[in-house]
This record gives structure tokens, sequence and C-alpha cells, in this order.
């Protein structure tokens, strides 16, 4: 049990990133804190202006969390330094390998120092206007071919997902947040403060069960053997054969939480990309002569498809290989 990994790992003095989850779960109100750069940061007081994703790292080393999270970022680093230190560090405070958090430290800079981290807009750029012409090319062939412009249509709102992940990540500087809204608000449909809110959380706490919301599938799916435990066994049985209709459905559901999302924080800009989505869509289909029938087909089966695509990419644990073989069929078509 995690209880156990906990109390075998605490002998050792130090905890696995599961094993500090579950040690967290077990205590009761913590003073929050977190180590940053060898500060202890009162937070006590603090109202962390990107929500509650702070809260992970309570009692932790949050050192590479916040280079990551705000390296772009000179309000933060002000903030931080406005905030009050704590006077010693709690006798119960969580034991973390020192020598995992230097070892990120260290190989983080030495990614930035060899200019990883560095934008490339006009690789970035073609790869954008490769995924758009594929859209316009979905609109030729969906009354026709349907089924078909569907498919595509998917594989190019995966690939939209890719470069709004772009943009999300602030990869292209001052551009990112407009790059972001175009491929994930005009062309999908989406929010991108929905999907920056989840996804700085993934990031958090990346595959940590019970925190990573990304895997958060139970009781219907489940992603490894630990998951597998909280689903029923005629549901893991048949989880093959339901995958797919399931995330079908799951494009009724994603709509609704996105624009429920949207109108509880008042992203009134967002909520117009939404509706110019819808609008540019059903105006280019009708005015590529499709019927009713065969627009629902080509968007149901788009959103599907896109879905399937995304999370394959996740379960490979990387896009790589994802990435780079669809990217090839969009330059190709």
């Amino acid at each position: 049990s995690q209880a156990a990994m906990c109390r075998a790992e605490e002998q050792q003095g130090a905890l696995s990133p599961l094993a500090v989850a579950a040690a967290k779960q077990q205590k009761t109100e913590a003073q929050p804190y977190v180590k940053v750069r060898g500060r202890l940061v009162d937070l006590s007081a603090f109202k962390h202006p990107g929500g509650n994703v702070i809260n992970y790292f309570y009692g932790l080393d949050a050192t590479n969390a916040f280079d990551a999270f705000h390296g772009h970022s000179r309000r933060a680093e002000i903030i931080l330094k406005s905030l009050p230190d704590l006077a010693e560090e709690p006798a119960d405070a969580i034991k973390q390998p020192e020598a995992h958090v230097s070892a990120m430290a260290e190989l983080y800079a030495d990614w930035r120092a060899r200019g990883l981290f560095e934008p490339r807009p006009v690789s970035a750029g073609l790869y954008g206007l490769a995924v758009t012409a594929t859209i316009v090319l979905t609109w030729v062939l969906a009354p026709t071919y349907p089924v078909m412009a569907g498919l595509l249509v998917g594989l190019a709102w995966a690939h939209c997902g890719f470069l709004q992940h772009m943009g999300g990540h602030r990869e292209l500087g001052w551009f990112s947040l407009p790059w972001q809204h175009f491929f994930e608000g005009l062309l999908k449909g989406g929010s991108a403060s929905w999907w920056r809110n989840r996804h700085n959380k993934h990031h958090a706490k990346t595959n940590v069960i019970g925190e990573d919301g990304d895997l958060r599938t139970t009781p219907f799916f489940a992603w490894d053997a630990t998951l597998a435990k909280k689903v029923h066994s005629w549901s893991l049985a048949t989880q093959a054969f339901t995958f797919i209709p399931a995330l079908g459905a799951y494009v009724f559901l994603f709509a609704f939480t996105v624009r429920k999302y949207v109108v509880v924080k008042n992203m009134w800009h967002e909520l117009a990309l939404m509706v110019s989505h819808y609008a540019l869509f059903s105006a280019a289909l009708a005015k590529a002569g499709c019927t009713l029938p065969a627009a629902l087909t080509y968007y149901c089966i788009g959103y599907a498809f896109q879905v399937r695509i995304a999370r394959g990419a996740r379960r490979e644990h990387g896009s790589t290989r994802w990435h780079a073989r669809s990217v090839r069929v969009c330059i190709w078509l």
C-alpha cells in the first residue's frame, strides 16, 4: 500500500514522488509553506494568482517548479521576494532526496545553456500553416466523404493541440497567448485558460496518482496497475472495446465542462472565440454544400478521433513519435 511504501522509505530518509503524495494525504492541516532556492517561504497569508496548484507543493522544495512555471516572469520574482520567511522548518517536514532536486536543477540549467528552450518561429509557423491548410481541406471533403474528412480534421485538431501547447508553455515569447487562442479557441473551439489550468496541475504533479487530474479516469478506465484496482473487473475486461465509444461521448462532456469554466471565470473573450469557431465551421461547411447529417458526422468523428490521438500520444510518454508521424501526414496532404 502507499502507506507501507511511505513507512519503508521514511526509514531510508527519503520519499519517492508517489510516497510524498501519499504522505501529504495522511498529514493534517499543515502550515502552508514551500522551499524555494533554500528559503522557507511562508504562504499562510498568500493567495496564489495561478490558483490552488501551489497547494501541491506545500511542505516541499518547489525550486524547480517555480523556475519551470515562472522563469519568464519578473512579476513572480518580485512577489517571491516580498513574501515572508518561515522562522524554522516544521519537525514533521517531508524529507526529499536532495540529490534528486539538485540533479534536476543542473539538468535544467544545462538544457537552457544548450538553447533547447529557444523558440523556433519559422518551423512553428510552417507547422501551423500545414495544420490550418489541412482543416480547410476537410471542409472541401466533408460533403462527399464526411467520415474521412472527420478523421482528417481529428488529426488536424490533435495537432492544434500540440500547437496551442507551445503557446501555453510560452515557447513563442510575447506571441504565445495569441497563438494559443488561435489554435485552441478559434480552430478547436476550446478554452486556452481552461487548458492552462489543468495542464499546469498536470505538470506540477505529473503522473502522480491522486493528484494528476489527467489520470482521473476511474471507474471507467485505468492506465496502470494501481488505478486498475479501482475499476470493476467487468469494465476492465471490456475497456478495449468501450474505449472509443466512451471518448466519443466525452465530446459532449468536454463541451459542457469547458464552457462552464469560461462562464464561471468570466472569460468572455474566450467565449467569443468559441462562438466564432462554430460560426466559421458552419459557414465553411455550408459554403461547401455539406448537409446537416454529414456535418454532424464529420464534427463528432473529428472530436472523438482527436481525443484518441491525444490519449495515445500521452500513453506513449511523449508525443514525439505521434507528433513526427502525423506531421508528415499533414505536410504530405
